[in-house]
């Protein structure tokens, strides 16, 4: 249905990641998220991603990369 890039600052779609190490949180810096879905009546959607970030965690930067990630039937809000 629609490919999102997630790196752009306009973007209809967000993505967080809470590591679990540190439980810091960070936004992809590049990646995309593919709606494959959307169920109007019940407020669903589904689709694929993948996404690159940087977490930095005292003066450390760690770099999470997601490949080939799902998402189904997840609540959204329609506006």
């Amino acid at each position: 249905m629609e490919k999102i890039d997630l790196s752009s600052p306009g973007r209809k779609a967000f993505i967080r990641y809470e590591d679990p190490a540190s439980l810091l949180v960070g936004e992809p810096v590049k990646g995309y998220a593919y709606i494959t879905s959307i169920n109007q009546k019940d407020k669903l959607v589904s689709g694929e991603f993948e996404f690159e970030m940087q977490i930095i965690n005292n003066g450390q930067i760690k770099t999470v990369k997601i490949k080939q990630g799902r998402f189904e039937n997840i609540p959204i809000e329609i506006r």
